[in-house]
């Protein structure tokens, strides 16, 4: 596996390999390689929630098992400030965005904190659709999304990292 994964890579010229010595990187890939589609319709909006839910999901987990007290701290702030958001009637988007990123910062993992960031622009799309959608519903049903940000919250506070998962997951979904 090791030696097909070299091949294709010096194939791409991204890596050189010198008998006796070893392999080297040339050059870094291309950072168009790390980008997503573009969101371009409400199905986009779909999919791209369907694989947050996986992926926010294990981070929740991980968040749970390995946040630090200042990881905690940061996740409970941008709580706060969602909370502050739904009592001045605003409408949240960039404070929910910072809570997402905190729980992906919490899991120790940089891979979560990059495709996090890799996929800011599409969760800000998401993120304001819901949003705005969210003011025209039912002064209740804006705080049942609320809760779902406080049970994420407490689930991690308390290292489970299962309930955390599915908090997580059925946020994301809703």
């Amino acid at each position: 596996v090791v030696r097909e994964a070299l091949g294709r890579l010096r194939q791409d010229g991204l890596v050189v390999s010198r008998q006796g010595s070893g392999s080297y990187v040339r050059r870094q890939p291309d950072l168009e390689v790390l980008r997503f589609a573009q969101v371009r319709s409400l199905a986009d909006v779909q999919r791209c929630f369907e694989f947050r839910a996986g992926l926010e999901g294990v981070a929740a987990a991980l968040a749970a098992e390995r946040w630090e007290a200042a990881d905690l701290r940061e996740i409970e702030d941008a709580l706060e400030a969602l909370e502050a958001c739904l009592g001045n009637g605003e409408l949240g988007a960039d404070e929910d965005r910072r809570f997402h990123e905190a729980v992906a910062r919490a899991t120790r993992n940089p891979y979560h904190v990059a495709v996090q960031s890799s996929l800011a622009s599409h969760i800000a799309v998401g993120m304001n659709i819901t949003r705005h959608l969210s003011r025209m519903r039912t002064p209740e049903r804006i705080r049942a999304v609320q809760d779902e940000h406080v049970a994420i919250v407490a689930a991690i506070r308390r290292r489970d990292a299962g309930a955390a998962a599915e908090a997580m997951r059925r946020h994301v979904l809703n």
